[in-house]
C-alpha cells in the first residue's frame, strides 16, 4: 500500500511540474516591477499622451504601467513582441483600473510568420467594462497556422487613464502524451489504493 501510495504521489508531483512548466508566462517583465518598461514599447501620439510607471496608485503595492491620454482622435499604445508558435491556443490576462469607462480601449494581437510576413490580427472582447475599481481579465485566443512571433498591444483612443499590472500570456496546451500517461499513472496508483483498502 505505502508503495503504491508513493507511486501516485510521484507521479502527481511529475505531472504538476509538466503543467507548471506549460503555465510559464512568455512575457518579459509583466508585473512592471522592474521600476521601468523593460521589455516594453510605448507609444504616444500627442502630448495629450503619456506611457509611465506608477508607484503611488498600485494594486498589490508594486509599480504598474498607467496608460493617460486626454486625446480621442490618436493612439496611445503599450506593447511587447515574442515568439510564439502557430496552432496554438494562449491567455492572456491582467488586472487593470480605470477611471471612467472609455469608449476606445482595446487589446490586440497581430500575428506574423519566421519571415516577418503579416498573417492577421485580432481583438480579444470583454475588456475593460467597469470604472473605479481593479478588475480581472482573461481571455483565450488561437495563433494562425505559420505564426512565429505576436505583437501584444494595449490601445488607449480614448480620454482615460488606465492601470495595467500582473499582465500574463501564458499557452494553454491540450494535455500532451507524457502529462496524460503521468496523470494515468497517478490515477492507477490511487485506484489500487482504494480497492486495498476496501
Amino acid at each position: 500500500m505505502k508503495k503504491t501510495l508513493a507511486i501516485g504521489s510521484i507521479a502527481s508531483i511529475m505531472t504538476m511540474a509538466v503543467l507548471t512548466a506549460n503555465a510559464q508566462n512568455l512575457l518579459v517583465n509583466g508585473n512592471f516591477n522592474t521600476g521601468d518598461f523593460t521589455g516594453w514599447y510605448t507609444y504616444a501620439a500627442d502630448g495629450t499622451m503619456a506611457n509611465s510607471i506608477n508607484t503611488t496608485f498600485t494594486y498589490d503595492t508594486t509599480p504598474n504601467a498607467q496608460m493617460v491620454s486626454g486625446d480621442t482622435t490618436y493612439r496611445d499604445a503599450l506593447g511587447q513582441v515574442v515568439s510564439i508558435g502557430g496552432n496554438q491556443q494562449y491567455n492572456i490576462s491582467f488586472v487593470y483600473n480605470v477611471n471612467v469607462v472609455p469608449t476606445s480601449f482595446a487589446i490586440s494581437v497581430t500575428y506574423d510568420d519566421a519571415g516577418n510576413n503579416y498573417l492577421g490580427y485580432e481583438f480579444p472582447a470583454g475588456v475593460l467594462t467597469t470604472a473605479g475599481a481593479w478588475s480581472t481579465y482573461s481571455g483565450n485566443f488561437t495563433t494562425p497556422a505559420n505564426t512565429a512571433s505576436l505583437k501584444l498591444e494595449f490601445e488607449l483612443y480614448s480620454a482615460a487613464t488606465v492601470n495595467l499590472d500582473n499582465i500574463s500570456l501564458t499557452p494553454t496546451p491540450a494535455p500532451e502524451p507524457t502529462t496524460l500517461a503521468l496523470l494515468g499513472s497517478a490515477g492507477l496508483g490511487l485506484l489500487v489504493l482504494r480497492r486495498r483498502r476496501v
